[in-house]
């Protein structure tokens, strides 16, 4: 304790020798919740909107993009966080026409994923304030469709 403290008692403001101040440990002071998304629960943590192709999810926990085979479009998936997320991780992974269809994940102000194609795979880990977004984009040109011709976003696990 501070040298010179006072503490209020009985009303009166004493000078105080020696003591402690306590305080309640029962009682949560963070209340946090991890969770893996799914298409049966990103909207209990995102706001979603889709374009006319978008990342269709999967009971599996992949989120896939629908524009395969279809030249000259791109599929465009929005996710608003409704809570800050103080952990969040995922996993991706592209299997494009290598150089022409490419697959970009921007975290808030962050390029997680910059416009991948061919054959790759990588992970991202990092935080989401509320209100902020991740956008997936998979963009096709007008030519071939080489692989699975998609890109994928999977493992998302988040705390808030």
């Amino acid at each position: 304790m501070a040298k010179g403290a006072y503490i209020g008692v009985g009303g009166k403001a004493r000078k105080v020798k020696k003591g402690y101040i306590g305080v309640v440990t029962d009682i949560p002071i963070y209340n946090t919740t991890t969770a893996t998304i799914t298409s049966s629960n990103i909207s209990t943590y995102f706001t979603v909107t889709n374009g006319t192709y978008y990342f269709v999810g999967y009971s599996d926990g992949r989120f896939e993009s629908n524009n395969n085979d279809e030249d000259d479009t791109g599929a465009t998936s929005i996710w608003k966080a409704k809570n800050t997320i103080t952990n969040m991780s995922f996993n991706w992974s592209v299997d494009s026409e290598s150089g022409y269809d490419k697959f970009t994940i921007t975290v808030g102000d962050i390029v997680a994923v910059d416009g991948q194609s061919g054959e790759k795979s990588g992970s991202w880990s990092g935080s989401l304030a509320a209100g902020k977004t991740i956008e997936l984009k998979y963009s096709k040109d007008s030519s071939n469709s080489v692989g699975n011709d998609a890109g994928i976003i999977k493992d998302i696990s988040i705390t808030i």
